[in-house]
């Protein structure tokens, strides 16, 4: 069941883990691409900033009423991000900006970021269908729905700095 409290405590969760994550990473090598056509740990982190931009962005368009249960959505990107075998190219419109920004920047911006869309949920609903985007996965869903897309779409990345993270220090 979905309360303001706990989607709050699980995206604050989040964001903690996502900063304590990059905060036990070598600046050294925060840059360092772990393969020629693979990303480095701070454009994963832009593309996580352009990712909930994009969302926040979406989340201003208006909204259509709904009756759907948002946990099958929310349990469908669960379940979709968490399958790291499975290949997930980032569309052209949530590629990283390459905008030389900092860790502390990006980390900052995307705090903000989040603070804004939780603010925008409280403001403008949480159950309204946006339907100026379709996702591949789920296709249309609620600015609830989003939001734990965020999550889990932030969870399957921070695996992915993990591992970025160690492949990276065992060479030295």
């Amino acid at each position: 069941m979905f309360t303001l409290e706990i989607l709050t405590k699980d995206l604050h969760h989040n964001t903690q883990f996502l900063q304590s994550t990059l905060d036990s990473i070598p600046d050294a090598i925060m840059k360092h691409n772990p393969a020629p056509d693979k990303w480095s740990i701070l454009t994963i982190l832009d593309h996580l900033r352009v990712t909930d931009q994009s969302i926040l962005r979406l989340g201003q368009s208006e909204a259509s009423p709904t009756e759907r249960d948002a946990m099958i959505n929310i349990n469908k990107v669960k379940k979709v991000f968490q399958n790291h075998e499975l290949q997930l190219p980032a569309p052209n419109a949530v590629l990283p900006k390459h905008d030389d920004k900092s860790k502390e920047e990006l980390i900052t911006e995307l705090k903000d970021i989040r603070k804004a869309t939780l603010a925008q949920g409280e403001s403008l609903g949480w159950n309204g269908v946006l339907s100026n985007f379709s996702h591949p996965i789920t296709g249309t869903m609620t600015r609830l729905e989003w939001l734990y897309f965020c999550i889990y779409h932030t969870e399957r990345h921070i695996y992915q700095i993990e591992g970025i993270k160690n492949k990276l220090l065992a060479k030295k």
